[in-house]
């Protein structure tokens, strides 16, 4: 039925996003904790990352 695409478009677009994010995650090696801003709380960032806190977007 068509109510059956965008389900369908939606979940290959889930995948091709968490397919992205663990190539990512892979590249740079990052072994646990990857969720949410990668430099926050300012005391715990990501393993293996440094944040430069002196500035915001």
């Amino acid at each position: 039925s068509a109510s059956l695409v965008p389900i369908s478009f939606v979940n290959v677009l889930l995948l091709i996003a968490v397919s992205a994010i663990m190539a990512i995650k892979e590249y740079y090696q990052l072994k646990k904790y990857w969720v949410a801003d990668p430099c926050l709380p300012q005391n715990s960032p990501w393993d293996g990352l440094t944040c430069d806190n002196s500035s915001t977007p």
